[in-house]
């Protein structure tokens, strides 16, 4: 009785344990698991929609499935879909815009009963003209709708939308200048009508043509979204040196996904601010040629690959010659240019230099451009006449400098005085022709009477005037030793002219005299003149009243018959 009894009181107890195993089992025959079929997705825009897969595992009656495609910033997403998001560590850092990068409507799925293996949804990813950065979104499968049994294993995927929109960026010209000692710019510009939502970066090499110094602040520019152009500053700088041909290149170093270069060259071209200052030096006249110095007036220096031409043209009555000559590198020196016997054979006596421009660089003096040159000789200037053996004058002159002289013509001219004031007049001329440079003597001269003396040069090109004359008047020869010279002491040389007695002081003197001597006559008048009025304003003074009534009283009070006026 007593098993019965327990057997009887146990069971219901194991029924019921019997049922719950029963219903588990097939509550786990029914479980299934869902989710995507990767953990993210990759998908070019302009490329189409998105195929994401699905898969299912276990239970096969019909199911309904909504994927949402959601932002970064899910304002519904639950604290466990939250916890997920941050788990993707490889999202972009750019978040699509839902409605302008995809398409943010809920996809509904509809599962058939008994298909268990993958399947695909299509999500459209649309397609812009914007340059942007890589961007991303989330599709999650939401839990509402499906059964309790449903264990969702990846029910969170990413998606990555590289952009399809190359930005065009490049300089805006392919030439630019600049001068040295200043700065510039070149600018780098968007493809026209292009739009971007991103800042970036633009790397600049520079490469050289030539050596000019030069200055970039940074080889890195911002280029800001906003913006459809930026200005890329540079520095040249400045030197002492004259050069040419000086440019640049700028590059623009396509290191970047955001933009593809359309002109990524330009050049610079560098204005040198330093130039030749040249003029016209010496000119000097040999027998054989004219030689003319160019000068480098401010003594720049060159650059080693640079030559300066000169060239100096002659003009004369009968026409003009040219030449052309060069500076010495790397420093200018002074450059001899020289025009030979025949070049300038029939210019006349005259002839003019001008200093022409040959290059940018070489700028001409104004002061130095041009000379005027005498061909022929200037006139030489007598500097000594001497007695030589009581008969002979020895004649010594200066020659003319930078000319070359073929002979010298000696013009004497004897004087002769006549009528009571002895007026002078020529009596005989005659010329004498020498070749010396400096000196010759007039043999068998009659100096007892007054002569005057004239000197010229002469050359192929012309005669020089006559020198100014040197006289003598007639003097006593003196005795001297034959074969020296005799010349006269200072103040005493007889041969030359003897001043005039200084009249003309004298009557200056005079007139002085006579002018002073009417100014006192003039004082003494005026003084006359004003004690005759102080005489005429006369009154008598208290003192001379006492005395005259005095005298009244005298005459027992009867005053004479005189006045006043006969009293003073």
């Amino acid at each position: 009785r007593t098993v019965t009894m327990e057997t009887n009181m146990t069971f219901p107890v194991y029924f019921k344990l019997l049922v719950i195993l029963i219903i588990s089992f097939l509550s786990i025959s029914r479980a299934f698991k869902f989710g995507f079929g990767e953990t993210d997705y990759r998908r070019r825009e302009g490329k189409g929609p998105l195929t994401v897969h699905l898969s299912r595992l276990g239970a096969s009656e019909n199911l309904t499935v909504t994927v949402r495609p959601v932002s970064y910033t899910w304002q519904n997403a639950s604290e466990d879909i939250k916890e997920k998001m941050q788990m993707f560590s490889s999202k972009p850092s750019v978040a699509a815009t839902p409605g302008l990068d995809f398409s943010a409507d809920p996809i509904i799925v509809s599962i058939p009963e008994g298909q268990d293996e993958d399947f695909e949804v299509m999500v459209d990813i649309v397609d812009d003209t914007v340059n942007e950065a890589e961007e991303g979104f989330f599709l999650v499968i939401e839990q509402e709708g499906l059964p309790p049994a449903t264990k969702l294993e990846r029910c969170i995927t990413l998606v990555i939308i590289p952009d399809n929109d190359l930005l065009t960026i490049g300089f805006e010209n392919s030439l630019y200048y600049g001068t040295e000692g200043s700065s510039g710019i070149v600018k780098i510009a968007k493809g026209q009508g292009q739009v971007t939502e991103q800042d970036f970066t633009v790397k600049v090499a520079k490469t050289v043509i030539g050596e000019p110094q030069y200055v970039l602040p940074s080889p890195e520019v911002f280029f800001p979204a906003t913006l459809d152009s930026i200005d890329v500053p540079f520095e040249v700088l400045d030197d002492s040196v004259v050069e040419r041909d000086m440019s640049f290149q700028l590059l623009i170093v396509e290191d970047s996904s955001i933009f593809q270069i359309d002109r990524a060259v330009t050049t610079i071209q560098i204005t040198d601010n330093d130039v030749i200052i040249i003029g016209f030096g010496s000119v000097k006249l040999s027998r054989d040629q004219l030689t003319v110095t160019v000068i480098n007036v401010n003594e720049t220096e060159l650059s080693t690959v640079t030559v300066v031409s000169t060239v100096v043209t002659l003009v004369g009555i009968s026409g003009e010659s040219t030449t052309q000559s060069a500076f010495l590198v790397p420093k200018v020196n002074d450059v001899v240019i020289s025009f030979n016997k025949n070049e300038i054979q029939g210019f006349g006596s005259t002839v003019t230099g001008r200093l022409n421009k040959t290059q940018d660089f070489v700028v001409i003096d104004k002061d130095r451009d041009t000379f005027q040159f005498n061909l022929a000789p200037s006139s030489p200037v007598i500097e000594s006449v001497m007695i030589v053996n009581e008969k002979d004058l020895n004649i010594t002159w200066m020659p003319p400098a930078n000319h070359p002289v073929d002979q010298y013509e000696v013009l004497i001219t004897i004087m002769s005085e006549q009528g009571r004031r002895r007026k002078k007049q020529q009596e005989a001329e005659e010329k004498k022709f020498f070749t010396s440079n400096s000196f010759f003597v007039y043999e068998d001269v009659d100096l007892t009477k007054a002569h005057q003396i004239r000197v010229l040069a002469e050359n192929t090109y012309g005669k020089s005037p006559y020198s100014a004359p040197y006289e003598f008047d007639a003097i006593q020869v003196p005795t001297s030793t034959p074969g020296t010279l005799n010349p006269a002491p200072v103040g005493t040389d007889p041969t030359r002219k003897k001043s005039p007695f200084p009249w003309w002081w004298i009557v200056i003197a005079l007139i002085i005299g006579l002018l002073f001597c009417c100014f006192l006559a003039f004082l003494f008048v005026c003084l006359c003149c004003l004690r005759t009025e102080r005489k005429a304003h006369y009154y008598p003074s208290k003192n001379e009243k006492n005395h005259r009534s005095q005298y009244e009283q005298y005459r027992g009070g009867r005053s004479p018959s005189i006045t006043s006026d006969d009293f003073i």
